[in-house]
C-alpha cells in the first residue's frame, strides 16, 4: 500500500505500520517458540527482523 499511495506523508505511515507489524510478528513468533514444548521433528527458524529501510538489495 505504501508504494501505491500517491501522497507522500500516507505513503510514509504505511512504511511506517508495515515495519511495526513486522517487528510484532517477530516478537510473537518468538514468545510462541519459546512457550513451545520442544520437538525435534519440528525445526523453526527464526531470523532477525530489518526494516526494508535497511536491507540491502541487489
Amino acid at each position: 500500500m505504501s508504494q501505491q499511495a500517491t501522497d507522500i506523508e500516507k505513503r510514509e505511515l504505511f512504511k511506517r505500520l508495515a515495519d511495526e507489524l513486522a517487528f510484532e510478528a517477530l516478537e510473537l513468533e518468538l514468545i510462541v517458540k519459546k512457550n513451545e514444548p520442544a520437538d525435534p521433528c519440528e525445526k523453526h527458524e527464526v531470523v532477525e527482523f530489518k526494516p526494508p529501510s535497511q536491507r540491502k538489495r541487489g
